[in-house]
């Protein structure tokens, strides 16, 4: 009976203690690294009012500091937008991303 249990219990026990190890001893940037703050963004595009699309920005819904990026309008000419976070109309503006 003793040694039915530990042939059984054993490995397992062994197996759950090596699982529950390499969970608990990750290193801090890879923990960081699944924290990204890449965004698809819009912004009210200077000439025609209308919602643009911006791929990958790096922005949070949180903060300070507006998020902004340099477009051109129509002209030519480089204009500074602000940036919000993609929905159905630009109304959630987003902030810098700022590593702690």
């Amino acid at each position: 009976m003793k040694s039915n249990f530990f042939k059984i219990v054993l490995p397992a026990f062994a197996l759950m203690l090596a699982i529950t190890a390499s969970l608990a001893f990750t290193s801090a940037d890879s923990a960081e690294d699944t924290d990204t703050k890449i965004v698809i963004a819009e912004y009210i595009h200077p000439d025609t009012q209308d919602c643009t699309t911006i791929d990958e920005v790096c922005c949070q819904l949180t903060g300070t500091d507006l998020c902004t990026a340099i477009v051109k309008n129509n002209a030519g000419n480089d204009v500074t937008v602000d940036l919000f976070l993609k929905t159905s109309v630009c109304n959630l503006i987003l902030y810098e991303y700022i590593p702690e």
